[in-house]
């Protein structure tokens, strides 16, 4: 059974399966980093587009909601004298990114979103501690702004610059 969960674990991309040597803790890798961020860039970029150019009314609304959910939730809690992100925060945040995109009609795109999202998030955990002069409030509302007003070009710049925001402050602090 754990021999299962690891497996499906290295399959996504969240431990190192080694050969003759078993299962790992997965380690940060500057070139890992900036493969999946470039193709974040892309993927999500395509699939924010068609979400926009196909969105109705009842995904503006489901934007609204989350990112309200969003905006209301505490983001960090202190442990140990250490900030780290919330449990409940990290899957709204989660949340809401995916709804930035559900209106996108390529299923297989969303999957691969989904699957770079995930490996990503794993990198995105040691940026927290530097992220204390980060707004990502202003981040996420001025995201959501550019959605509802249907700028795309301008949701994606945004998009784009949130995500490398986040690669650059990992990469600072290494």
């Amino acid at each position: 059974m754990v021999r299962e969960a690891l497996t499906r674990l290295a399959s996504q991309g969240l431990v190192s399966q080694n050969p003759n040597h078993g299962f790992s803790v997965k380690t940060v890798s500057e070139e890992e980093l900036n493969s999946i961020v470039e193709a974040r860039l892309l993927n999500e970029s395509a699939a924010l587009r068609q979400s926009i150019a196909h969105g109705d009314l009842t995904w503006e609304s489901n934007v609204i909601a989350i990112h309200h959910k969003l905006s209301q939730t505490v983001e960090y809690e202190d442990v140990d004298q250490k900030q780290i992100v919330r449990e409940e925060w990290s899957d709204i945040h989660r949340q809401f990114h995916h709804e930035l995109i559900s209106a996108c009609p390529n299923q297989v795109l969303l999957d691969i979103c989904r699957r770079l999202w995930d490996l990503s998030e794993f990198y995105r955990h040691y940026s927290v501690p530097q992220q204390s002069n980060r707004d990502g409030r202003a981040e996420h509302k001025a995201l959501t702004d550019a959605v509802l007003t249907r700028n795309t070009d301008l949701a994606v710049d945004i998009l784009g610059k949130h995500i490398q925001l986040t690669v650059d402050l990992v990469l600072k602090h290494r």
